[in-house]
């Protein structure tokens, strides 16, 4: 990575997701570690919260970034898998070294969430949201702005897939058409 490229992180470092990402999955780690005493899930959602407020804005600066590779398939893949994937991964160990705890209790529900975040992330971080430097706006703004930004999130896929099942059934419902009396004869 050049220089300027490294600079990035720091100078783009997004405080708005540190936040709000961190408090959100120290809260759903306390939640979802029902297994675990009270004061054992406290102190994972600790960590938890301690380790995405430090490493997140990073986390959140590359993804910023990756708005703008030419290749936007690559900046989705770039934004949605490898950086929250590298992250989760990073996490894991942060908790095996801290807590003895390796986070496998979570798992499955840990990857299918960070898909999902980050996939949401992308779509706002597009939308002009969660953004830090020239082109933010105030946190306010943008949390003011996520009710319908998830109401779109939701949305886009379903009108996507009725577009496509659309298309793909015209072509038969025009074969279809044609009088029954005529495929008989």
């Amino acid at each position: 990575m050049r220089m300027r490229g490294m600079l990035y992180l720091f100078t783009h470092w997004n405080w708005k997701a540190a936040l709000v990402v961190g408090l959100i999955r120290g809260g759903a780690c306390v939640a979802a570690l029902t297994g675990l005493t009270m004061h054992a899930r406290q102190t994972f959602g600790l960590v938890e919260f301690a380790y995405v407020l430090a490493t997140s804005g990073f986390a959140s600066a590359l993804q910023q970034q990756s708005l703008g590779v030419k290749d936007r398939r690559m900046g989705w893949v770039l934004c949605v898998v490898l950086i929250p994937f590298a992250s989760l991964g990073l996490d894991a160990l942060c908790h095996l070294w801290i807590n003895g705890v390796g986070g496998k209790q979570i798992g499955l529900i840990a990857c299918i969430f960070t898909l999902v975040s980050a996939m949401f992330h992308w779509f706002i971080m597009s939308k002009g949201a969660m953004l830090v430097g020239e082109d933010s706006r105030p946190l306010i703004d943008d949390m003011l702005r996520m009710p319908k930004l998830t109401i779109l999130f939701v949305a886009e896929p379903v009108m996507a897939g009725w577009k496509l099942a659309k298309s793909v059934m015209r072509p038969v419902a025009q074969v279809s058409e044609e009088p029954v009396e005529e495929l008989v004869a």
